[in-house]
């Protein structure tokens, strides 16, 4: 019996399940009430035995009260399945990674719990010149769409990422979005809320507000959010073959413009280094998103301590808009790809690759491995590393080949 309390104590401490009660028991009030109403008016109709006129106004306040209260209480069921319905944890990390984000999850209050998760090992790459993660990132694909097929529309449903940046762009490629009322959320550490949240319907409503189907020169504007070109040598248009495409977009940025990267052997190698972020007088500023859930769009605007503030769906949409027109810009180049922004919006931004019809075949990702940025494949169509690293140690990327095929220990692969 003790046990069998305890149970029902521990039952009645979850949300949806007080609402469920709550609507429960209003619903048998309304019910017994309408019984006794139609008794009176069929049994007793013209009888001595028939109540008074203020049984009848008990009755009639009691009937109005259990309605209303069966209509919130069904109102608030409806509206706790769909804020904690089914939360999709999508992780794709090394296995050096320490998943910050798992306590989270754990904490977290929802009805059903589902994951695709899959762990690589940089280290153990076949080919030192890039972690091959397209595997991995092809399964939780799969296994994602597989799970959102199988579950139900009438619930709610939040995808909580945590995919290293190009894994990211990969799932959200892939990802055919059929429900848009879908919540995205920043996880951020232990906290058993989301860092910020947005729905799938924001951000294609936010596309269509920008046309992104009509072309890039919309989006990728979004002041005080710009780009800075930087030249370290400046060849004809058709000329150029390597371009860094790097976004500092979070809230943990900092330095100046010129010098951002430039301990990355890989940007060295290119011959155009564009930077997209925020910047004050040359400085990269730090750009943040609002906490908690995203009902509209937000322009980005400078805060008081010199950051800027703006909506995820923004920030998604610079990130496709720039990778989109930096491959049409340079339609004979290599755009090596570095991400610094949230999770969510990583995941986001691939999504929109998608509506933009980007070209993977001349993407070439980077993700940071071991204290340094390695090239990272997560499509099979991407491009491959003999392409990628045209002249091998004597090319221009031979000091980036070097440190890649070192050892961690210092010595070299045998």
């Amino acid at each position: 019996m003790k046990k069998l309390f305890s149970d029902l104590v521990g039952w009645l401490r979850l949300p949806q399940n007080k609402w469920a009660l709550s609507f429960g028991l209003a619903y048998t009030a309304l019910i017994a009430d309408v019984a006794l109403i139609v008794e009176d008016l069929t049994l007793f109709a013209g009888s001595a035995d028939q109540p008074s006129g203020w049984v009848w106004c008990w009755r009639s306040g009691v009937f109005l009260l259990a309605a209303i209260a069966a209509g919130f209480f069904y109102y608030k069921s409806r509206q706790h399945a769909r804020d904690n319905g089914t939360l999709y944890y999508l992780r794709l990390l090394d296995v050096s990674m320490p998943d910050w984000n798992w306590a989270s999850v754990e904490r977290r209050d929802r009805r059903d719990f589902r994951s695709a998760s899959a762990l690589i090992n940089y280290l153990a790459s076949p080919d030192p010149r890039v972690v091959d993660a397209s595997p991995a990132a092809g399964k939780i694909s799969t296994s994602f769409e597989m799970a959102l097929n199988d579950d139900s529309d009438e619930r709610g449903t939040q995808i909580a990422p945590n995919l290293i940046a190009p894994a990211a762009l990969a799932v959200g490629y892939e990802w055919l979005v059929s429900n848009r009322d879908i919540i995205l959320e920043e996880l951020n550490g232990d906290l058993t809320k989301p860092d910020f949240s947005f729905s799938m319907h924001q951000l294609f409503e936010e596309a269509r507000n920008s046309s992104i189907q009509a072309g890039c020169d919309a989006i990728v504007g979004i002041d005080p959010i710009c780009h800075h070109d930087i030249w370290c040598n400046e060849p004809a248009s058709d000329a150029i073959k390597r371009v860094w495409l790097t976004f500092k977009l979070s809230n943990r940025v900092g330095g100046s413009v010129p010098e951002a990267d430039t301990e990355c052997p890989i940007r060295r190698g290119c011959q155009l280094v564009r930077v997209v972020g925020a910047a004050h007088h040359d400085e990269l500023v730090p750009v943040s998103v609002p906490k908690g859930r995203q009902s509209t769009s937000i322009n980005a605007t400078s805060i008081e301590d010199g950051s800027v503030e703006t909506s995820a769906t923004k920030l998604a949409l610079v990130i496709a808009g720039w990778i989109s027109a930096t491959l049409l810009e340079f339609p004979d180049a290599h755009v090596f790809v570095s991400l610094q922004a949230p999770k969510a919006v990583n995941l986001a931004a691939g999504v929109l690759l998608k509506e933009l019809r980007v070209d993977w075949r001349r993407v070439v990702t980077v993700g940071f491995f071991g204290g340094a940025n390695r090239v990272m494949q997560v499509r099979s169509d991407q491009p491959s590393p003999d392409s990628i690293f045209e002249g091998g140690l004597e090319g221009p990327f031979g000091p980036y080949l070097k440190s890649a095929m070192r050892k961690p220990d210092g010595g070299r692969p045998a």
